[in-house]
């Protein structure tokens, strides 16, 4: 339930910018500014390694938690419903509503009086009724838009984030006040 690939046939993604050598460039900012400062104090450069492939393992590392140490660290706890991407009316969110106390506060969101059945009561059941509680949830959602749905969820103290477009993005009021672009 943690892979990174496309849920319907496996595929994996691709992204059409160079990630990797960005996030290269971020783990190098450090070091570069710590060799300046010792060159400015002492005359001599120094030499720094930035390695892509840390880069892109630590952009995994939640997933690599999950996989390596998810019986260590949630001690046997099935994880995976309701999480993952639904369809609101204007678009999709991505919902994580999979441990307590997140899912009773969608419940307590959502009313949907199926929800309360036995199919739903734990993690283990939620999983293996995923499709259905997805499904049921993703009819609730249908009557909100994104914006609305990450207003009730954010009041409610459920973590949600809407996927936006490029043009979204562009114009999101945060990312201009910030002059982010």
């Amino acid at each position: 339930s943690f892979s990174i690939m496309d849920l319907g046939r496996g595929d994996p993604y691709t992204i059409d910018i160079p990630i990797v050598e960005c996030t290269s460039a971020y783990y190098a900012i450090a070091p570069l500014l710590a060799a300046l400062h010792e060159k400015n104090k002492t005359g001599k450069g120094r030499h720094i390694e930035v390695n892509k492939c840390f880069a892109a393992t630590s952009m995994l590392h939640f997933n690599l938690m999950y996989y390596k140490y998810m019986n260590i660290l949630y001690a046997g706890q099935v994880t995976g419903a309701p999480g993952g991407f639904a369809r609101t009316k204007d678009g999709i969110v991505l919902l994580m509503s999979e441990r307590e106390p997140m899912w009773t506060r969608t419940l307590n969101l959502i009313e949907d009086p199926i929800l309360h059945e036995p199919r739903f009561s734990d993690p283990a059941v939620r999983k293996e009724n995923a499709d259905l509680l997805m499904e049921r949830i993703e009819q609730w959602l249908a009557q909100y838009t994104s914006k609305e749905v990450d207003e009730l969820f954010t009041k409610a103290g459920i973590p949600v984030g809407f996927v936006r477009n490029i043009d979204e993005l562009s114009e999101d009021p945060h990312v201009l006040a910030r002059n982010s672009i």
